[in-house]
């Protein structure tokens, strides 16, 4: 007699395992996609040399980022909320941040480049002067001694930050408006890539499954039915199905949820033991197949009818 470990595996769900691993490259690609847009977009805009319009300019970085992430989500049918959020942040914040940094260290070139003594920049790393400088006129050092000084209506005229400069807000307003900027960016991006891409999956409903009995046969039948399910051949698997047999030894249900494409289970009962009810073994069928195995069993057994 055939045991519950010798049942052979029944056909997996292999479409929804190709959608997971596509899913997967999906979620890794926009990965790839964030730093990819974030650095490009911070090269590209600090390249312009262009003066920085605030509230225009973090939208712009949202809807460049959002925008090609919600492609490639769309794309590889990333379902998933956490890859699209992540990824939009982590691009807004590379791109806005990475824009800054790269306009400072372009500052610190340029008025290198414009020594007013040549012999000074001969003697010295040009950019050590110019850190210099500017933390004996500011009182601060790094970063915060260049957003001091482009916070000045003096040297304004030197940073993209100048339309903000001009107004003298000092050091405070001026990182406030940054990061508000900041925030602005990383919203925006969020917005753009949730309208761009796919909605995030609705919540599964409460699954409502039948349970169905549909044959009752052999040991040697179910061990071919089950070689077949594996090749994919459910239509062969259900006209051994429907042959009668003398002695049945087992018994074959399925369980789904009619409403539903979710994962049918087909369930073996051993009819000859202590306690035919329970389950011995089961595996998993995708919808498709569960179904086709249905239908192919029930046209069977109309055919023999119509013959006897």
């Amino acid at each position: 007699m055939l045991m519950a470990n010798d049942i052979e595996p029944a056909l997996t769900n292999r479409g929804q395992d190709a959608a997971s691993e596509l899913e997967g490259v999906g979620a890794a690609l926009m990965l790839l996609t964030c730093g990819a847009m974030g650095a490009g977009l911070a090269v590209l805009l600090r390249g312009f040399h262009m003066v920085w319009v605030p509230v225009l300019m973090p939208i712009v970085i949202g809807w460049c980022v959002g925008s090609s992430l919600g492609m490639v989500q769309r794309r590889f049918n990333v379902r998933a909320q956490l890859p699209p959020l992540i990824t939009a942040m982590l691009g807004a914040v590379i791109a806005y941040f990475g824009y800054h940094l790269l306009v400072y260290d372009r500052i610190l070139d340029f008025i290198a480049g414009n020594l007013p003594s040549v012999m000074e920049a001969a003697l010295t790393d040009p950019r050590l002067l110019v850190e210099a400088w500017l933390e004996e006129r500011t009182g601060r050092t790094g970063l915060l001694a260049y957003l001091t000084f482009v916070s000045d209506g003096a040297g304004a005229g030197v940073s993209p930050l100048g339309v903000l400069g001009r107004t003298e807000p000092g050091l405070a307003l001026t990182c406030v408006s940054i990061a508000i900027d900041g925030v602005l960016a990383v919203l925006s991006s969020l917005f753009f890539v949730r309208i761009r891409g796919l909605a995030p999956e609705p919540a599964r409903r409460q699954a409502r499954t039948v349970r169905e009995e549909i044959a009752q046969t052999n040991a040697s039948n179910l061990s071919a039915v089950m070689r077949f399910i594996d090749k994919g051949d459910v239509d062969a698997a259900a006209r051994i199905l429907a042959r009668p047999v003398e002695q049945a030894d087992y018994a074959v249900a399925v369980v789904y949820d009619p409403a539903d494409h979710s994962d049918w289970e087909l369930q073996i009962l051993a009819l000859q033991s202590d306690r035919p009810d329970v389950v011995r073994t089961s595996r998993r069928l995708d919808s498709w197949h569960g179904q086709s195995l249905l239908d192919e069993l029930q046209l069977v057994r109309q055919q023999g009818d119509s013959g006897d």
